[in-house]
């Protein structure tokens, strides 16, 4: 018992180490308080494109977008570079970035590495309901 407590905290500690702290403040989201996006002034309004751009970049790197299907939450990100899309379900801006981060999407020059980014999609895309009828020809 004693050694699983010890395992336990272990793993806890461990994990709080390595996590990021992620602030959405002024259009600017921080993480480890460093700048790391900025977007527009369209505060993500529902069905209002947000253009996002990363602190070493000089133009948009991808639009993010609110959408709502009957009483879910879909957020879609289009990245702008090669024109590839994700959609996530119930997911926090905050939930998301970190997610960008932690996937380290980002070249040093602040633009989209696209294998990483097909890889983020691959991983974490979610279809809202109307893409999904479409997609099984219903």
């Amino acid at each position: 018992m004693k050694k699983a407590f010890v395992l336990i905290l272990s793993l806890l500690f461990v994990s709080m180490a390595f996590g990021q702290k992620v602030k959405i403040k002024n259009k600017v989201c921080y993480i480890d308080e460093q700048v790391f996006l900025t977007w527009e002034d369209k505060s993500f309004m529902i069905h209002q494109p947000s253009p996002v751009t990363h602190v070493n970049g000089e133009a948009p790197v991808f639009v993010m977008q609110m959408h709502k299907y009957g009483s879910d939450f879909y957020t879609s990100i289009r990245f702008l570079d090669f024109e590839e899309e994700f959609w996530s379900k119930d997911k926090t801006r905050k939930k998301l970035f970190s997610m960008i981060y932690k996937s380290n999407l980002f070249n040093e020059d602040g633009t989209i590495d696209e294998k990483k980014a097909t890889r983020f999609i691959r991983t974490y895309h979610e279809e809202p309901p109307e893409l999904l009828l479409i997609g099984n020809g219903n």
